[in-house]
């Protein structure tokens, strides 16, 4: 009695396409959002802000002192700062966490997707 039983490099190239088609259609558009909304935002924020300046400003005037110090420097530098510029720092942040947050949601139903795509592909193969 003939039964086709496939290879695994046949199993792992069509898992791979499907994880593929997955990624475009799940993931891809919503990280491409989120990109051009970090893109906007950070060139938004570098209009207003020279981050380089800041940082050496900082390193002059928290040299060799503690940690409190330099995060004290921050926090003031933060609030004596334009509304915009805080408006804009803390959309950037918040674009952030909704990326890292995207990610991890993907990942997670990609495993979960995963597991169960294979439990019901072992019983057809």
């Amino acid at each position: 009695m003939n039964t086709f039983t496939p290879s695994s490099q046949f199993n792992q190239t069509i898992m791979r396409r499907i994880w593929g088609i997955w990624f475009v259609r799940r993931v891809l558009p919503w990280l491409v959002l989120e990109v051009a909304a970090a893109a906007l935002v950070l060139q938004k924020f570098a209009e207003y802000v020279f981050v380089n300046r800041v940082f050496h400003n900082a390193t002059l005037h928290t040299i060799n002192r503690s940690p409190f110090d330099i995060f004290s420097f921050f926090t003031n530098a933060f609030f004596n700062t334009e509304f915009i510029v805080q408006a804009l720092l803390i959309s950037s942040l918040a674009v952030g966490l909704l990326f890292v947050k995207q990610l991890f949601k993907a990942y997670m139903s990609l495993l979960s997707s995963r597991s169960s795509n294979f439990s019901r592909l072992h019983h057809v193969v």
